[in-house]
Parts: structure tokens; sequence; C-alpha cells
């Protein structure tokens, strides 16, 4: 029931979206003036696999959402984890809402302390820090480098795309560890200890996983049911 109320409150003001004029997706820029990119109908075409679908039934997704996210990348990611049977939950700092770029808005059902909760007494397959400006003030969060680490040390997987790897930067937990990020986090990300991968778009290394933005981002969380799917694990 929680996974339909959470797709019932995204898909709504994202299908209002798609009756906007065409425009082409945003590549790499997170700036405001990108807004109408969000419009672009390109989200809804995300379809997982027949072998897929129901994959991750029992198991748990968590979707970190800032304020200022990449309204396709939200929906793609969503409608992927929901196709696969995950039980999909939304955190943030604080707010129980944030807003995207195109005019949405997600509802948040977890804080920090909440996620953290969850992680203990239930488990998370996957945490997904997804792009969004407020990703970076979110980096800054204690209680969210504590939940990063809680996350790893419980044995689960991190997925971060554009800003979202901020947040990992800031947990120092990329030491050694391939990434692939946008170029203006380069350096931020070799300062950390991480390996940039210049030849990659989307990476998975050990239980950190990595893309450069938009639509890289699905396509990374499509790349991670494929590799998780199977038998539920206990944790």
């Amino acid at each position: 029931m929680r996974r339909l109320a959470l797709t019932t409150l995204f898909l709504l003001p994202l299908l209002l979206l798609a009756c906007a004029e065409d425009e082409p997706a945003a590549e790499e820029s997170t700036e405001a003036g990108d807004s109408e990119a969000a419009a672009s109908p390109n989200y809804t075409t995300f379809e997982l696999a027949p072998e897929l679908r129901g994959s991750l039934a029992g198991r748990t997704a968590v979707i970190v959402v800032g304020n200022d996210y990449y309204d396709p990348e939200l929906y793609g990611v969503l409608s992927l984890l929901n196709q696969a049977g995950a039980a999909v939950h939304t955190a943030a700092a604080v707010a129980r809402v944030s807003y995207g770029l195109g005019g949405s808005d997600a509802r948040i059902d977890l804080d920090l302390d909440e996620l953290a909760g969850l992680i203990v007494t239930d488990g998370v397959e996957l945490l997904y820090l997804m792009q969004s400006r407020g990703m970076e003030s979110l980096g800054d969060e204690e209680r969210l480098r504590e939940v990063i680490h809680l996350q790893l040390e419980t044995g689960g997987m991190l997925a971060a795309s554009g800003i979202g790897l901020e947040a990992l930067i800031g947990a120092d937990v990329l030491e050694g560890v391939r990434v692939a990020p946008y170029r203006a986090l380069y350096d931020e990300c070799e300062r950390a200890g991480a390996i940039v991968d210049e030849g990659d778009e989307t990476l998975i290394d050990g239980d950190i996983a990595s893309a450069v933005f938009w639509p890289q981002g699905p396509e990374l969380v499509r790349k991670i049911i494929a590799n998780t799917a199977g038998p539920s694990s206990s944790r």
C-alpha cells in the first residue's frame, strides 16, 4: 500500500508535466533554467525487462531526495523499482516535501533518523542518492554520513547520480572506489580517493554505484536490479 501511495503521489504531477511541449533532455547541467527540460516525455520510457519484474519483491529501496531534484530521473528510478516489486520509500534531512525543477513535488516519508532505523530493523537493499541541488548541503549533514556508513556496514548497496555523489564524498567512503561522476566533480572525487573512470557513464564497484546524471541514473538502477535480482538477502 505504501508503494502504491508513493506511486500515485509522484505520478499525478509528472503526468501533468507530460502535457507540456517537448523539450530536449538536459545532459549534465543543473541550472534552474533547465526546469523546462523536466517536462520532456522521455521519462515515461523506462521499462524493466519482463524477467526482472517482481525480482526485488520483499526487499526495500530508499531514494534520498533533495530540493531541486530532476523530475524525470525521480520518475524513472521510482518506476523501475516499482516494476521490480521493491518496497520504495523516499527520505530527506528534515522536510516532508521536496520540490523538483519541473514543478512536481516529492512527498517524503522518512527523515534521516527514521531511515537509520529502517536500515537497522528491516535492511535496505538500495540507498539511492539522486541528482538534486539540495544534495550539496545534504553532503555536509553528519546524520547522512552516519546513514551512509550504516548502509555499507549492514551490507546494503549505495548508488548516487550527479550531485548525489557529493554525499558519498562527504561521507569519505570512496577511497579506491571506481566512480562515474559528471565532469565538474572529477577533482572532488579524486581528492576523496576515488578512481574517476572517464569512459563509463554508469559504474558499479562492489557496494557503491554511480552515474553521471540523466538519463544514466535510471539506467544505473536497471543494472543494479539485474545484479541483485534473486532470493531476498538476509541481513
